[in-house]
């Protein structure tokens, strides 16, 4: 009687996910391996002579490296259905439409506020600062800002100035504990109809409400200079921006949330969205706090490399400081700034309601400064207007702002057109 070899074939599954068809597969290698003809004729595993072997106690191992081979692919199967459970996973897992940092090495999920979201750029390590994520619970009676933006990029906003494509300025002014020259320089800004921005403290409006309540009604804009005017940061000692020890979120929220409160109830409106560090001492972290909270950041327009400032410095009442400027001097400080480039556009000049100079104050030349920069073609306008005028931060404004600068920006699109066709 003639002997039959039978050769076993393994066979590739029409389905890789499939379990059953590799089971088979495994059955008959280990059936040729160990020599067992019977067992394997049991077998229902189809038959192809190209791809058959034989048991090694026929073949004398010349099998050995394929079946090595098999060996290695059974191993390395778990690795490859982890694989693949990964990518099934990634594929159905919700996108990632807006992010907020609560620190440099963690990224949160949030909700964004509307459909309008633009793309999220890639975060910058050295940018990055810890922006812890807001608490949605309050103290009662403490009133939280209507509009809460998610921080859409890594470094929170710090607004200096506005676009210098237009001719636009803001002439901002801080006020502190007291109300100082107020009343002179809201009748200035009352007979030139000039509508602005300006930053209080809670403590002011606790002692000046009809001042208050004076300004809202000329139509100026009133931004949250906390409440009592606290230094934050270790600027004044060292030079530097560090956050000082009993400065924290719940503090910088007290601050803010109080302020806005007491407006509130003074006059019956909102604050704006914006706020101003006292002194200028502010730094990532502190502004992420306030930018989560609701509050853009807004200081004023500098040119480090021209080493010029839109701050009047008219705070500084020491005739012998080294920053003391006379009132000529600072009127000549603002109109000079940005001479042979882009002159005052987009900017936000630095004032105050209250100081304690005993000479001569701005207020007086505030009219002039006013006046010369109407005849050079230059419109004042809120600080809330700049912001919209700026192209690049769209990201940090509401979905109804971001439509109304959208229309903007395609209105002088089209005006710009028209004047290049005419011409």
């Amino acid at each position: 009687m003639q002997r039959r070899h039978h050769k076993a074939v393994l066979i590739a599954p029409r389905n890789s996910y499939s379990v059953k068809p590799f089971g088979l597969h495994l059955k008959a290698f280990f059936l040729c391996l160990l020599g067992n003809r019977a067992k394997f004729q049991e077998t229902n595993i189809a038959v192809n002579p190209a791809m058959a072997f034989r048991p090694l106690s026929e073949s004398g191992g010349a099998q050995l490296p394929l079946l090595l081979l098999i060996v290695a692919a059974f191993l390395s199967l778990p690795l490859f259905f982890n694989l693949n459970s990964a990518v099934a996973s990634s594929k159905s897992a919700v996108p990632l439409e807006a992010t907020r940092y609560s620190s440099a090495k963690e990224v949160v999920r949030v909700i964004k506020d509307d459909n309008t979201t633009p793309p999220h750029r890639p975060a910058n390590r050295r940018s990055l600062a810890s922006v812890p994520e807001i608490s949605p619970v309050i103290s009662p009676g403490i009133q939280r800002p209507a509009t809460i933006r998610p921080l859409l990029k890594p470094t929170p906003p710090d607004f200096k100035r506005g676009s210098t494509a237009l001719k636009e300025v803001s002439f901002t002014f801080d006020g502190g504990s007291h109300r100082g020259q107020t009343q002179q320089i809201l009748h200035i800004l009352r007979q030139r109809r000039i509508k602005t921005t300006i930053f209080l403290t809670g403590q002011f409006i606790e002692k000046n409400p009809r001042l208050v309540r004076r300004m809202l009604k000329d139509g100026h804009e009133i931004g949250n200079h906390l409440m009592n005017h606290p230094h934050m940061t270790t600027y004044s000692s060292n030079g530097r921006h560090r956050r000082l020890p009993h400065v924290d979120k719940a503090f910088l929220l007290r601050q803010l949330y109080q302020t806005a409160d007491i407006f509130t109830r003074t006059t019956g409106e909102k604050m704006a969205p914006i706020w101003r560090a006292p002194y200028g001492e502010v730094n990532n972290e502190i502004r992420g706090w306030a930018y989560n909270a609701g509050y853009m950041h807004v200081g004023w327009t500098t040119d480090y490399k021209r080493k010029e400032s839109m701050d009047s410095l008219d705070w500084v009442s020491d005739p012998n400081s080294r920053l003391y400027r006379t009132t000529a001097q600072i009127k000549e400080r603002i109109l000079g700034f940005g001479k042979g480039r882009h002159g005052l556009s987009g900017g936000v000049v630095l004032m105050h309601l209250g100081t304690f100079r005993r000479g001569e104050k701005l207020a007086s030349r505030l009219g002039e400064m006013i006046d010369e920069l109407h005849a050079r073609g230059y419109r004042f306008v809120k600080v809330s207007a700049l912001i919209k005028g700026r192209k690049d931060m769209a990201a940090y404004l509401t979905g109804a702002d971001r439509i109304e600068v959208a229309k903007t920006n395609m209105d002088q699109s089209k005006d710009r057109l028209k004047t290049e066709k005419a011409n």
